[in-house]
């Protein structure tokens, strides 16, 4: 290894590291398994799960076919690639299999897009925005004096955003078993976002309306600590 740095453009990439001999039905010489990249099971494992679940959720189980002692680069025992944001496969003490460490994504520190969990949410939620708030393309909104938007118009925009981004996020049940897909006990409304319309942008010369949604998304555990000790 020479280096275990990169350099890229992107900040919403999700580069995986590694390889792993995972099981064929394919007739192999030698063996019923081909050498595959680490994005193969990472990929299945994230086409089988809900936007707000962690590719590495140790509850799922160990990656399907996997032949954990094949792994080219395993994480548990060095976790430098971890470590710089790319995602890689582990082995896991006490556990049998292969698994995810975590679905990082290239992201600079302190970015909303650190994990693949939080980006696929974000992504989710932007689409209904767009969608919903597109409804309101030449519509009529009243204004009062200064052009500002009348808060009656804002507010009928904010309820139909938030109803669309109520149906996508709060009402599915996610992997923990309760409704929703963002921190429900975030916010006042219970729902985990909020939606605001600017009553203070000068839509009648703009001709633009302003609107801010903030999320709140589920926290990953990445790591427990426990303390044991004897009582007498």
């Amino acid at each position: 290894m020479q280096s275990l740095n990169w350099v890229t453009d992107s900040k919403r990439i999700s580069p995986v590291y590694g390889k792993a001999n995972m099981a064929s039905s394919a007739p192999v010489t030698g063996g019923g398994s081909l050498k595959r990249s680490g994005v193969n099971p990472y990929f299945a494992r994230l086409c089988s799960i809900a936007a707000p679940t962690s590719a590495g959720r140790r509850l799922d189980g160990s990656l399907a076919g996997v032949i954990a002692s094949t792994l080219s680069h395993d994480s548990r025992l060095d976790s430098r690639i971890h470590d710089l944001g790319a995602a890689t496969l582990t082995t896991v003490n006490g556990r049998s299999g292969a698994y995810v460490t975590a679905a990082n994504i290239h992201a600079p520190v302190g970015s909303d897009f650190d994990l693949m969990e939080l980006a696929r949410v974000f992504d989710m939620a932007t689409s209904q925005v767009f969608t919903s708030g597109s409804d309101f393309i030449n519509s009529s909104v009243r204004t009062i004096k200064g052009g500002y938007i009348d808060k009656r118009d804002a507010k009928k925009i904010e309820l139909h955003i938030s109803r669309a981004l109520a149906i996508a996020l709060t009402s599915p049940v996610n992997a923990e078993g309760f409704a929703g897909f963002l921190s429900t006990g975030a916010t006042p409304n219970g729902r985990g976002f909020s939606v605001s319309v600017d009553t203070t942008n000068n839509v009648a010369s703009s001709r633009t309306v302003l609107v801010t949604v903030t999320l709140y998304p589920l926290a990953t555990v990445e790591t427990l600590t426990a303390t044991v000790g004897f009582s007498i």
